[in-house]
C-alpha cells in the first residue's frame, strides 16, 4: 500500500497496530510521533516526518486497516483566524524590476529561528493571498 509516497508494507502496518495497543493514550499526535521514530521517518532536515505520518494513519483509518484513538481537538475552521503574524514590520518598500534589483539572496530559515520565522510569517501574511497559513504538502 502507497501512501503519501510511503510504501506500508504489512510489517510497517503490524509496527503500527502494536504502538497503539501498546500505547493507548497517546493521542494522534504523539502516536505519529512515536511511528516515525520507529520506522525511522525522517524529513531530509532530519525532522521527524510527523505531517506525513499523520494523513497516512488517517487514511489507513478510514480505510479500516488500523483504528486510531479518538480525535482530541478539532481542527480550526480556519488557519486566518488564528493569524498573530500581521505585526508591522519596518521594511523599507522596494519597487522594480528584479533585474534591476541587484543582487538577490535567498535565506534558508532553519527550525528554531524565531527572529527570521517572524519575519517569514508577517510577510506571508501582509503580501499572500492564503496569508501565513500553513504551507502546501505534506
Amino acid at each position: 500500500m502507497n501512501i503519501s509516497n510511503t510504501i506500508f508494507v504489512p510489517a510497517n502496518i503490524e509496527k503500527v497496530r502494536k504502538i497503539i495497543s501498546e500505547c493507548p493514550d497517546l493521542s494522534r499526535y504523539k502516536l505519529s510521533q512515536e511511528v516515525c521514530r520507529q520506522l525511522n521517518w525522517h524529513s531530509p532536515n532530519g525532522s521527524l516526518k510527523e505531517m506525513s505520518c499523520r494523513k497516512a494513519l488517517l487514511k489507513l483509518h478510514r480505510e479500516g486497516v488500523i483504528t486510531l484513538p479518538e480525535a482530541r481537538h478539532k481542527p480550526p475552521d480556519s488557519f486566518k483566524a488564528k493569524d498573530n503574524h500581521s505585526e508591522a514590520l519596518d521594511l523599507p518598500l522596494i519597487q522594480g524590476v528584479l533585474n534591476e534589483l541587484g543582487s538577490i539572496e535567498l535565506i534558508l530559515i532553519e527550525r528554531g529561528d524565531r527572529a527570521k520565522s517572524r519575519i517569514w510569517n508577517a510577510l506571508l501574511s501582509g503580501h499572500h493571498y492564503l496569508g501565513a497559513g500553513p504551507l502546501c504538502g505534506a
